[in-house]
């Protein structure tokens, strides 16, 4: 029978011979490497920083990828699991990239000055604001990760599955409109929305829901920079119609 001691003995002799990195066990009896660090604690502090510093700037490496080029740009020799230790030690960790709007900087200080310039409307002035935008929606699923939680080995379990249908179910560009008061009509859009077709919508949609939200005769219509609502011809039928 192997004891502990004496497979440690095996190892070690292993090891001596050039076989084997150095491991031992430890008093849980998991086998621990025991060998030597690829990097020295003063070195490894200012590659670690280094290393930290160049995921800060390009966050979406991989990191066999930032491994390479750190190995570029510092000359130092490791391997990729010692790069995720050092982002793990500085508190990086993968998550999901949160999305926002493709726009430049001068797009968000337009953005931030419009947004204070109504944070001290008064409520009677939200009254008779209609808000209005378009949106796709999934027939069938969705396009996010879904989390389960689950046991090892249960991955193909039915309650750990997501359903999904091909070519994946297709999608539905819908119009709606919302006021303080609720919402007003969805309108559905078939095929590709033009200028002519989101004049269309409006015209039929925004008096009904004007009428249904009872923020009639004068309200104020609010709508993003899609080149469909900016034509001129959305624009002048929106200037005779509402503020």
């Amino acid at each position: 029978m192997c004891t502990t001691p004496l497979l440690s003995m095996y190892l070690r002799s292993y090891y001596d011979s050039g076989g084997l990195s150095l491991m031992t066990f430890n008093d849980t009896n998991r086998l621990v490497c025991t060998g030597p660090k690829a990097l020295s604690p003063t070195t490894q502090e200012v590659t670690t920083y280094q290393i930290s510093e160049l995921w800060g700037q390009q966050s979406a490496l991989y990191a066999v990828k930032l491994t390479l080029k750190a190995q570029q740009r510092f000359n130092k020799s490791t391997n990729p699991e010692a790069v995720r230790n050092i982002l793990r030690k500085y508190n990086f960790h993968g998550r999901v990239a949160r999305r926002k709007p493709f726009i430049s900087k001068e797009h968000l200080r337009a953005l931030l000055e419009f947004a204070k310039s109504y944070i001290k409307k008064p409520p009677e002035f939200w009254n008779s604001v209609l808000f209005v935008d378009e949106s796709k929606y999934n027939v069938f699923g969705s396009n996010g990760k879904q989390m389960v939680l689950r046991k090892p080995n249960s991955e193909l379990e039915m309650k750990n599955l997501t359903p999904s249908v091909k070519p994946g179910g297709g999608s539905q560009m819908v119009w709606g409109c919302m006021s303080v008061v609720g919402v007003g009509n969805l309108h559905f859009i078939d095929g590709m929305m033009d200028k002519y077709m989101y004049l269309d919508i409006l015209k039929q949609n925004l008096p009904q829901s004007a009428e249904k939200m009872v923020i009639l005769p004068h309200y104020k219509l609010y709508q993003d920079n899609d080149p469909n609502n900016n034509a001129h011809i959305c624009r002048l039928w929106a200037l005779y119609h509402y503020p």
